[in-house]
């Protein structure tokens, strides 16, 4: 793994449509160190889940840049940064075992034996090893995202893309799953980005939380992690200010 800090530099993606140009993404400048968790935060139609996909190279920006800046000196081509991404949605192969979505992405990339350390490894960071035969119809909604996150972990990774991971999970599940992300990240060092509505999860499971609003960064919030009271009255403030900044206030 290649520690990359994300730089991006005035970046713009413009559509167009029958109605004319629509600017999901206007000049957004944004630092993303090596192995921290940035929340992104906003209302629907914000550029949320359009961000996601420049930095994954799934979209290319109409302006400015994406930069990969390594620590070791000097900047990587995109095709030298592996992203791996969770959806919504556990998009799982209902036809393939626990064990085979999680290898999907892997097959004719890699060897037989690599794929089967890599899938080892991928199930048993995510709690899954005794699992590994189940379909897709015998488990919750929960194990699914498992194996979802799994299938990106697999790849190895230098950036982990969640586009609202949990949101089709109920309460107490998602609570696992962010406690389980989270595990995950300390184990790995990995750089997370994680695309939310909920402003609680943003504060509770990021370093930083970025607010996009009408495509453009409306602020960019440190989230202490302290081990005293003092942080329940500086969260409130910092969520009272994502919210001012998301236009709720």
């Amino acid at each position: 793994m290649t520690p990359i800090d994300l730089i991006l530099e005035g970046v713009g993606r413009r559509f167009t449509t029958p109605g004319g140009a629509l600017d999901a993404l206007k000049d957004v400048r944004l630092g993303i160190p090596w192995g921290t968790m940035t929340a992104v935060v906003g209302r629907s139609g914000c550029g949320k889940t359009t961000l996601l996909r420049l930095i994954a190279g799934l979209d290319s920006p109409t302006t400015g840049t994406i930069r990969f800046a390594s620590r070791h000196g000097g900047e990587l081509d995109r095709d030298h940064v592996r992203f791996g991404m969770v959806f919504q949605e556990p998009r799982l192969m209902p036809w393939l075992s626990v064990e085979g979505n999680v290898a999907f992405p892997l097959v004719g990339r890699f060897g037989r034996a690599e794929i089967s350390r890599r899938v080892d490894g991928a199930l048993e960071m995510t709690g899954l090893t005794d699992f590994r035969s189940a379909m897709p119809h015998q488990i919750s909604g929960g194990m699914a995202q498992r194996v979802a996150l799994g299938r990106a972990l697999a790849y190895d990774p230098d950036v982990v893309l969640m586009d609202e991971p949990f949101a089709s999970l109920d309460y107490f599940t998602r609570r696992v799953m962010q406690r389980e992300v989270l595990r995950i990240r300390q184990r790995t060092g990995k750089t997370f980005i994680l695309v939310t509505h909920d402003i609680d999860e943003a504060l509770a499971m990021g370093d930083s939380v970025v607010v996009l609003r009408d495509g453009e960064v409306a602020g960019t919030f440190h989230v202490p992690h302290l081990l005293d009271d003092s942080i329940h009255a500086e969260l409130s403030q910092i969520k009272r200010e994502i919210l001012m900044s998301i236009g709720e206030v």
